[in-house]
């Protein structure tokens, strides 16, 4: 059976320089993710297992096939011929791990919109079982976008497809939810200032509002870092694979534009940079997130 992608020429140039890369990023990548897994199960603190974390674990869990399978797939294509077979599973793997990876921080914005929004009752809405049904439907949606080539849906129709379902609408409900907490930190920061000029008038001996004043300071200010820690986090994802996809369009989609050298080099750089971005999420989860930092930092055996 042929499994050709898109046009004969699709897949890529294999190389010994880019094989050592790929194994290179795949253990990078690996590692991180592993140790995510294992830090949030082990959870040393009791701190990790919130609604929000569940997903970043998801995530990892994406970027985990990316390092162990897509990374390894295209590394193999240099030792292994014909490499037709090799090629078209890296791009199903790839497929699963982009799209639930890009889902995975949709529905960490949707919570970060809820969080910013309504910072003391938001937990109450993100409950056991929508977080369940969230990660259901995750996979669900990742998986069925990478059956479609499996079937036979291979033609160019089917990238327009792919990247608007499993990058367009998700990058346009993340915007939203970006335009919707970034008003309501605004709205804060003017409720935070109102707070504090209300405290400073307030007469001696008020401390059940002084103290629930800062209360509401503290959770706004934690939900706030927390937001900006998702947000450098999809800013990262897109940033990384923007590129590709759009020189993956035109390569697909612009027939005279096919057998151009530098389009294929362009193609294969870029999703070099996309697949070395699964490696990267972990650092800033340790580095900005202080509960999986502090956990980190107790597996790893850096802190008594």
């Amino acid at each position: 059976m042929s499994l050709v992608m898109f046009y004969n020429g699709y897949w890529f140039s294999s190389s010994l320089a880019s094989s050592v890369i790929y194994i290179i990023i795949s253990v990078f990548t690996v590692s991180g993710n592993v140790l995510v897994c294992v830090t949030f199960a082990l959870d040393p603190y009791g701190q990790l297992h919130k609604p929000q974390n569940v997903f970043l674990v998801n995530l990892a869990v994406s970027d985990l096939i990316m390092g162990a399978l897509t990374d390894t797939l295209l590394a193999s294509t240099y030792w292994i011929s014909p490499a037709e077979g090799l090629f078209f599973a890296h791009y199903v793997c790839a497929i699963i791990s982009g799209a639930s990876s890009l889902l995975n921080l949709t529905a960490l914005s949707v919570i970060r919109y809820y969080a910013v929004r309504e910072p003391v009752d938001y937990q109450a809405k993100i409950t056991r079982h929508r977080v369940f049904v969230a990660i259901v439907f995750i996979w669900a949606l990742s998986l069925h976008l990478a059956l479609l080539p499996v079937f036979g849906w291979r033609s160019p129709s089917y990238q327009l497809y792919l990247y608007g379902v499993g990058f367009g609408i998700p990058c346009v409900i993340i915007f939203v939810a970006y335009y919707g907490f970034h008003g309501a930190i605004r709205q804060h920061t003017r409720t935070i200032r109102d707070m504090e000029m209300t405290d400073r008038n307030l007469p001696a001996g008020s401390n059940t509002d002084l103290s629930y004043h800062s209360r509401v300071k503290r959770v706004i200010e934690r939900e706030r870092h927390v937001t900006k820690t998702i947000v450098l986090i999809l800013s990262l994802f897109v940033a990384s694979w923007l590129p590709f996809l759009m020189v993956d369009i035109i390569m697909v989609q612009c027939v005279t534009c096919r057998d151009s050298p530098r389009l294929h080099l362009a193609r294969d750089v870029t999703l070099s940079i996309t697949y070395f971005s699964a490696g990267i999420n972990p650092l800033l989860y340790t580095w900005r997130v202080i509960q999986f930092r502090r956990a980190v930092a107790k597996v790893l055996h850096l802190s008594s």
